[in-house]
Formats: C-alpha cells, structure tokens, sequence
C-alpha cells in the first residue's frame, strides 16, 4: 500500500486536479494500492468529508481538532492510519514532518517556496507561531525526506539556495491535467471579427497580482477598442471598477471549475501575469496549463517558473516586460497546436510525464 496525504488543504478545483487525479493515476500506473489519507481543517468539516470521500478514490478524511499550532499531535493519526512499513507521497512540508520516522519511504511533494510564501504574502495571515512552523518544516522536509517532487526546475535553485540542497533524489513534475478536460474537444474555427478576446480567470490572492493584471488590462482597454476582457473571478472592486469604465466590453462570471474550460475555448489570450516574487519564481500554476489546453495564446510575466521561457520557446503566447503590446486575434491552427502542446507537457501519461512518473513509482515500490 502506498499512501498520498495531505494536511489542511481542503477541497478545490486544485484539489480535485492536483490530488484527486494524482492518486488515481498513480493507481493505475503502479501495482500497488494507492490510498489518501487527508488531515482537512475543521470548518465545514462534514461538508469536505463528504466531497472527498465521493470522489473516484479510496480515502481517510480526518479533522484537524486541535488547529495548526499542535500540529505534532496529528502524528497519532499517521500512526494509525498508515502502515509502518509503507512509502508515503505528503503534499506540503507539514504532512512530511510528520510522516518521517514512522513510513518506510517518505516523498516530499513540494508545491511552492513556501518561506518566500510566508515571507512576501502572509500566508501565516500574521501568526508568527504558525509562520514559524511553515519554515521550519519546510527545511525538515526539503533536507530529510527520502525523495522529493517539485513542480518546476526553479523550485529545485531555489532548495539549493535557501537550504544547501545539493543532491539529486528528486523528479520535477509540473501542475498536470486531468484527460476528462480533452474529453469534448472540437475544431476551433477563425474569428471572423477584430475583436480580441483576453480571459482572466482565477482568484485574487496576493501572489496572483490581481492589481498588476487589472492595471495592464486598463492600459490595453484604452490603447486598442478591439480588445474584450472577461473575468472570471469572484467579486472584487479593482475588476467592478473596470467593468464600470468599460461596461460593453468587460464582463464577468463564475463557474464552477469543470465548466471553465468549454468558456475559455472562446477566447484568444489567457493572461498570466505576477510581480516579481520568489513565490511566483518558482511556481507551476495550474491556471498555464489550463489557458493552453483551451488554445490560448498565454500572456505572462517574465521569470514565472519554468513557464516563461517555456512561452518563448514554443511561441505560445507573449512574455510581458512593461506592458502588453498591440495583439491580434489567435489563429484556428495557433489554437490546436497550443492543445497539442498542452497534452504532450501537461497530461500524466504523455510521452514528457510518463518517464517521471515511472521513477517516482520505482522509488515508492
């Protein structure tokens, strides 16, 4: 049995696509069970239960009762709820402290820098204790751990610069895809009007720069009357105040994820663009590989994980230095070949992915 646990992340989109299909896959590519064990915060405990435990594997869902600052405590759920003898996957630096010592093999997944995090955007929400704890089982599981994933090769500089990690026990795994999102595809067809359609979809954290995005966009909206923008994203008063500028040619919507992609199919540009963070430096967002997979062309900062270059390279989209130059609307062919791109570096089993993901069964087998 191999177990993938994860510790206070609770039901999202990305969990259904980052953890959810991860142990699928991984069940079906390994001879061996793979079960997930998931420590989930305690509000809306029996709602999220519920939502995991639906899903199309076998799971542990259990409640952080006593909060993050005992978070050593929920080693006595690893204990019973793990075999001693078994390979552990732990998504996050938490999970992997408190799996070392007791599983046969611990893998560290490594989603993000996550001192940088806690460092440039609070993601303690300003408990110094629970801060502290992030970084120090950061180290722990960057420099204990039997083997690691990471989510890009930046993620790896940036282990070597902050904790002297010079070996090489790891693979570099990127935000990946399920294959249901290539399910319904059809041929995109050329737009027969100026018009240049740019999506922004996703949230407004603080690492996702939603005031960077929102005064590029002003900028473009002003420079060129082609341009139609649609934001996908909760209520915020930086979007409603463009939307109030530009009522005829910004809108807005919310769905829910499994429904984003047919919209994003309709659009020329996915934009994607961060401040200069060592959080945004190193990271895979899921959102890259979403744009693609629809066929848009991604408009994206400079220095965001390995996605930057990865644009230039490929020619799928424009790196943006100060602002977004003139655009023009996105060919048929541009569009397929961005998909077939998207399929070759972001589903699991593609001919990139299926070699990494064979080491990091030999590891845990």
């Amino acid at each position: 049995m191999i177990y993938y646990i994860t510790f206070n992340d609770s039901p999202s989109g990305v969990f259904e696509s980052q953890v959810i299909d991860t142990v699928d896959f991984l069940n079906q590519s390994s001879n061996q069970a793979v079960k997930l064990v998931s420590i989930i915060p305690l509000r809306d405990f029996l709602k999220n239960r519920k939502s995991i435990k639906n899903a199309r594997i076998k799971s542990v869902v259990l409640p952080m009762f006593l909060g993050l600052l005992r978070w050593r405590w929920y080693r006595i759920y690893i204990m019973l709820f793990t075999k001693r003898k078994s390979a552990v996957i732990c998504r996050g630096p938490v999970a992997t402290a408190l799996a070392l010592n007791w599983n046969r093999k611990v893998v560290y997944d490594g989603r993000a820098a996550v001192k940088a995090e806690v460092i440039e955007y609070d993601v303690a929400s300003g408990n110094a204790a629970v801060g502290k704890i992030f970084i120090d089982t950061e180290r722990t599981a960057v420099l204990e751990s039997d083997f690691r994933i990471a989510v890009s090769n930046k993620l790896i500089e940036y282990w070597h610069n902050e904790f002297g990690y010079s070996v090489s026990n790891h693979v570099v795994i990127p935000c990946t895809l399920s294959k249901e999102i290539f399910e319904h595809e059809s041929l995109f067809l050329d737009s027969e009007t100026r018009s240049i359609k740019i999506v922004y979809s996703g949230g407004t954290s603080g690492w996702q720069s939603f005031g960077l995005v929102t005064a590029q966009l002003e900028k473009l909206l002003e420079m060129n009357n082609d341009v139609e923008v649609l934001f996908l994203t909760k209520q915020d008063p930086l979007r409603n105040s463009l939307i109030s500028k530009y009522p005829n040619r910004v809108k807005h919507n919310f769905v829910k994820p499994s429904e984003g992609h047919g919209i994003l199919r309709n659009y020329d540009y996915g934009i994607l663009i961060r401040e200069k963070a060592v959080t945004n430096q190193v990271a895979s967002p899921v959102k890259f590989a979403e744009y693609l997979a629809a066929g848009l062309q991604v408009l994206i900062s400079e220095g965001i994980g390995d996605f930057s270059s990865f644009v230039t390279e490929h020619s799928c989209g424009l790196v943006i230095k100060e602002e977004i130059p003139n655009l023009l609307p996105v060919s048929a062919q541009r569009k397929q070949a961005n998909v077939a791109l998207a399929k070759s570096y972001f589903l699991k089993d593609s001919e990139v992915n299926e070699p990494v993901f064979e080491k990091l069964i030999e590891q845990l087998i």
